[in-house]
């Protein structure tokens, strides 16, 4: 029987240093983390109902600001409260948060 148990723990260990190895470069989840958010990003893109127009202002000192305006509805008044938002230092105007809440403002009415 011994012969049997004793190449059945060395299979064992040699998946358990592999399995390790695999993942010894991720130790701390940074790639689920983005793989996670990739995922997320891409889908909200997708799937969204938000539409924009870009509108791009050079300014004086050669730099440039882009300002993305929903692209107004049928449902929308003149004196509906307009939203300014900004995202983070890496996002953009289809950033998945962002997105979501252009959707719930659009739905109150906001512009």
């Amino acid at each position: 029987m011994s012969y049997v148990v004793g190449p059945l723990i060395s299979v064992i260990v040699l998946l358990y240093y592999l399995h390790s190895r695999l993942y010894a470069f991720d130790s701390v989840g940074h790639q689920q983390t983005g793989l996670q958010t990739l995922i997320k990003d891409i889908s909200a893109r997708i799937f969204s109902s938000v539409q924009y127009e870009r509108e791009l202002l050079v300014l004086s000192d050669g730099g440039t600001v882009a300002l993305d305006w929903v692209q107004i509805c049928a449902h929308f008044r003149p004196e509906a409260p307009t939203v300014v938002m900004m995202h983070g230092l890496c996002g953009s105007s289809a950033s998945e948060y962002l997105i979501h809440v252009v959707e719930v403002l659009i739905s109150k009415g906001f512009r």
